[in-house]
Parts: C-alpha cells; sequence; structure tokens
C-alpha cells in the first residue's frame, strides 16, 4: 500500500470536540468562564502581562495600531512578503504600507534595507515571524529606537518561537496572534493581542468589549467542519479519504479546487467590520485544550524539521530555510525553494506525498497595492519558488526519510 502523507495536520482530539459540543447543549456557547481563563494561560505562556482574545489576527493588527495611535496618513513598514489581506487592512485605516524586500535565506523582512525607507511619516514597524522562525528582532528593534518608531510583532505563524530565550510576541511594545485552523494552536479560528503596556491592554479591552459576539451557528458549524478537517488529515483519513481525491483532481487537472487558499481575497470581505466580533466561550474552551500539548507538538516538529534539514542539505537543486542566531523556530511551515518547482507536486503525489504552495504573495506585485508598488526581487522568486513540505508532529523518522528521499529522486528525473 502506497504511504500517503497529508500537507498538513490539523490537531483537533476527540477530547476537546466532545468538551466543545457540551457547551453547546448547556447554551455556554458564546460567554462564559473560559474566555479570561484561555486568556491568563496563554499571556502566562507567552510571558506577557497582559492578553486580550480578538475574533483574528487582522483584527489583532487593527486593534494594536489603534492602541498605538494611529493616524490617517502614518506609514508603517512592513515586509513585502505577506498575506494580502494585511496591506488591505492598512490601507482600509488610511494608513500607508511601506514595502521592505525579503532576506531570500530567512524569508522574513531584510533589515538591511529599512532605513532608507523611513520617511517623516513612517510611525511603525511590523516585526514579522515567517513560517516560525522569528525575524531578526534585535536589528529591527534598534532601528525602531534610532527612528523613534512604535513596534508591533505580527506572531500569527509562530506561537511558540523564541529569540534569545523569550517568547515571540514580548519583544515589541504589543503583539498579536492566530489561532486558525492549520495553526499550531487552533481555537476555531480567532487570535490574541498580547502586551505588558497597561495602558495599551486597556484601550484594546475597552474597544473589543464592545464588538458583538459572533452567530452561535456559524461557531457550531465551525467546530464540525473543523472535526472533519481533523480526520480528514489524520493518517486513517486521508489515506482512506482525501488522497484518493486529490489524486483525482490530479489525474482531472482540476488541483485549482486544491489552491483556492492561494487565490487572493475576495476584497468586501476583508471589510473591518467582518471581523469586529468578540472572541467566544467555546473558543477559549478550545483554546485552553490545545495550549496544554502545544509544546510537546512543537518539539516533535522540530525534530522532524532537522530531521529534514539533515536528509536534504547536500542537494544543491534545493535552498533550505536558515534559522537566524539564538532563534527558536517552530517551522509552522517547512519551506524550500526549488526552481521549476510547479512540475513537482504532481510527481509527488503520485507517491503519496501531498505538498504545496504557500499562501503568502509577493504584495507589491499585486494590482490593488500599485500605488505602493516597488521592486522585490527575492519576495518575488519567492512566490514562484517555494515549495511546503509535511512535518507535522504524527510524522515518524521513516517519514521523513521517505520524503526526502522521494524529492530528490523526482528532482533527478528532470
Amino acid at each position: 500500500m502506497i504511504v500517503a502523507i497529508p500537507r498538513g495536520r490539523i490537531y483537533f482530539p476527540f477530547r476537546v470536540f466532545f468538551k466543545a459540543v457540551s457547551l453547546i447543549f448547556t447554551g455556554r456557547i458564546l460567554q462564559g468562564p473560559y474566555i479570561e481563563k484561555f486568556e491568563r494561560a496563554f499571556a502566562e505562556y507567552i510571558g506577557a502581562c497582559h492578553a486580550v482574545a480578538v475574533s483574528s489576527a487582522r483584527i489583532g493588527l487593527y486593534l494594536s495600531l489603534r492602541a498605538l495611535g494611529a493616524e490617517e496618513g502614518d506609514e508603517i513598514i512592513i515586509p513585502s512578503y505577506t498575506i494580502a489581506e494585511l496591506p488591505y487592512m492598512i490601507i482600509n485605516m488610511g494608513l500607508k504600507p511601506v514595502f521592505i524586500d525579503i532576506d531570500p535565506r530567512t524569508y522574513n523582512m531584510d533589515a538591511g534595507l529599512i532605513e532608507k525607507r523611513i520617511t517623516k511619516k513612517t510611525k511603525f514597524i511590523l516585526l514579522t515571524h515567517l513560517y516560525g522562525q522569528p525575524c531578526a528582532i534585535d536589528q529591527l528593534l534598534e532601528i525602531a529606537r534610532k527612528h523613534n518608531l512604535r513596534t508591533i510583532e505580527d506572531v500569527a505563524q509562530s506561537c511558540g518561537s523564541e529569540y534569545k530565550g523569550k517568547k515571540s510576541g514580548t519583544h515589541a511594545e504589543i503583539g498579536y496572534f492566530s489561532f486558525g485552523l492549520f495553526k499550531n494552536l487552533n481555537a476555531l479560528g480567532g487570535g490574541m493581542v498580547v502586551t505588558n503596556n497597561g495602558s495599551l491592554y486597556k484601550k484594546v479591552l475597552q474597544e473589543v468589549q464592545s464588538y458583538p459576539f459572533p452567530g452561535k451557528s456559524k461557531l457550531a458549524e465551525r467546530l464540525f467542519k473543523t472535526a472533519f478537517a481533523s480526520f480528514c488529515t489524520s493518517p486513517l483519513g486521508f489515506t482512506l479519504f482525501a488522497y484518493p481525491v486529490i489524486r483525482l483532481l490530479y489525474f482531472l487537472n482540476k488541483t485549482d479546487l486544491l489552491n483556492e487558499a492561494f487565490d487572493l481575497p475576495d476584497w468586501e470581505r476583508v471589510s473591518l467590520k467582518n471581523y469586529m466580533l468578540k472572541f467566544a466561550n467555546i473558543q477559549g474552551l478550545v483554546g485552553l485544550e490545545q495550549l496544554k500539548g502545544l509544546d510537546e507538538n512543537t518539539d516533535k516538529r522540530i525534530k522532524n524539521a532537522e530531521l529534514l534539514t539533515e536528509l536534504l542539505k547536500s542537494t544543491p537543486e534545493i535552498q533550505l530555510p536558515q534559522i537566524i542566531p539564538e532563534a527558536k523556530s517552530i517551522y509552522l511551515n517547512y519551506v524550500v525553494r526549488i526552481k521549476n518547482r510547479d512540475r513537482l507536486p504532481k510527481m509527488l503525489i503520485r507517491r503519496g506525498i501531498d505538498v504545496t504552495q504557500s499562501f503568502l504573495n509577493s504584495c507589491p506585485s499585486i494590482e490593488e497595492f500599485k500605488e505602493f508598488k516597488i521592486r522585490c526581487d527575492n519576495s518575488d522568486r519567492m512566490v514562484t519558488d517555494n515549495l511546503c513540505l509535511p512535518i507535522q508532529p504524527l510524522l515518524k523518522k521513516k517519514h521523513m526519510r521517505y520524503i526526502a528521499d522521494t524529492l530528490k529522486d523526482v528532482i533527478a528525473q528532470g
């Protein structure tokens, strides 16, 4: 029987599902004690004084900028390689994104390119940690101090990562996290804003408290979809159900259905008002349960990533991710760069390995942001060359060896 390895694993144990279902039947799906319990537990885990649960990382950025006093016309430095929704949200706040190309080795913002882009209107800098790896925090904070810039950490992809022994999200004045479906801490969506500044905390909390709760039916639907997705990415569910479907889609040349997440968003749905919702009690319960196994799963993912690096390091066609000194990456995604990448997914799926491209964009090249366009060669190449390899915690050493050997074999075939 062919080895079937999914591109990612949605970690959602049955015990968490049943506890969440019980809240639906008791009528405590929206309000209850789990929101504050999760906020306290998460703040303790990160090492922050304060945490506010929010409906998404996107609204987390909005709330962070509002708390720091953002005004129309202010500029914020962000990486060129990121999700398209991020600069869109910034523009809709009346701010101007200042794109900075990435370092081709780490995929994070190139600190050496920032200072020449700073103007009198530049007020903020976004410390973004892509794919689980902390960015060059010391360099960015030094630039911020030199130019009197306010600092925000984007930890949407890096919950649990560290720099110099300190968790990401606690280096800047304020930071935000994501608890989406494929994140290492899945809380039926949502996110968290953290800070050590009591004044910023009060501003964020006050605004969030003015938001309405999401609909009960939407939350229930999200719960059951998450449970189903967890089954489909489990060893049994993927082998018996998801993998045959994916093989069929490749055979029919319908792979665009697998990659809808990589399409540009429906801009109307990215409207700020759609994210102005409270974090619900059921999400707090799920978040608390997921937090219990977070470090254990992270350690397994790191070991898989380190083994894969060792197995692939002598393959010249593959550029591996490089971790900066004194940083601990959680490897939320293990992303390599390979020229002529597009032919590989079909060849690998035939061998039972489901890989994908990254969902990030080179935003200066997107039509909607043409007003802020600059040349970002590394970012552009990253879009065409990236390939995400499976390293999820349930995979064993034999799976890592199979992935490495198979990838090298299909590359050698030309």
